[in-house]
């Protein structure tokens, strides 16, 4: 191998405002947090452990992951894949479109995912071994119930996979 693998390791880790192509492959025990990512941008994070936030995504990709810690993210892109170990993760997702499969996967932790209200996709909820869950930890906004797993909504389109053993909210 000819490169050498540059770990990144600050406390924080702050980016108010960026427009291209970001990747931070090997940040380590930080908390990253990335205020307006502009349109046509891509984004991609991965730390061993931190928080990471990022506050308006107007770019079309996201690719975030931590082993531990929490995951934040308010995106107007098209295509995002988001994955912990332990943490938490929150997507609020005000796109029409979706590209590709939605990814997100919390071992362990919560999941929290908005979307808009007339956003057509299809709703896929596992467990960590990869079951479909018919458990009445899967919470649909205007559902009293998941009424069936796979979920379509709005006639469908896109997948939304949603992975946790812990508690899965879709909201609006």
């Amino acid at each position: 191998d000819k490169f050498s693998k540059v770990f990144l390791t600050f406390k924080n880790i702050n980016i108010k405002e960026f427009s291209g192509y970001l990747s931070l492959p090997y940040v380590n025990n930080s908390k990253v947090t990335l205020g307006t990512v502009k349109t046509a941008s891509q984004v991609y994070i991965q730390s061993t452990e931190g928080d990471i936030k990022i506050k308006n995504m107007l770019g079309n990709v996201a690719k975030v992951e931590t082993t531990e810690g929490s995951i934040d993210v308010t995106t107007s892109g098209t295509d995002i894949d988001v994955k912990t170990t332990s943490g938490d993760i929150k997507v609020s997702f005000n796109s029409l479109v979706i590209d590709n499969q939605i990814d997100v996967v919390s071992k362990s932790g919560k999941i929290n995912f908005n979307v808009k209200g007339d956003l057509a996709f299809i709703l896929e909820a596992y467990n960590a071994k990869g079951e479909l869950r018919d458990d009445g930890n899967v919470n649909v906004a205007w559902l009293e119930k998941l009424v069936s797993n796979p979920y379509p909504v709005n006639g469908g389109g896109k997948i939304i996979s949603l992975t946790s053993n812990g508690t899965i909210n879709v909201g609006l």
